[in-house]
């Protein structure tokens, strides 16, 4: 009898381990997750505070839309003759 309880006592707690385990690595899949999400999620702030900044507007200003500043010069290259 003694015998017997001890099987079903240990058949019960290897499906109890068995089932422990994977819910651990589902686990350490869902903190995964959460991590890289968190390191995403700073990456994007970080991004939001830069194009918000002077320097982007600025860089977007003279790159994008040809601005200058108040005495600046431009200066441009001169054709190529060759492609005329």
């Amino acid at each position: 009898m003694l015998l017997g309880l001890t099987g079903y006592f240990l058949y019960c707690s290897a499906g109890q381990l068995r089932l422990a385990l994977e819910l651990k690595g589902r686990l350490d899949q869902v903190n995964a997750q959460i991590a890289a999400t968190e390191k995403r999620t700073a990456e994007l702030k970080q991004e939001i505070t830069y194009l918000k900044s002077d320097a982007y507007v600025e860089k977007v200003a003279r790159e994008q839309l040809g601005l200058v500043k108040p005495g600046e010069i431009i200066f441009l290259p001169a054709p190529d003759r060759a492609q005329k």
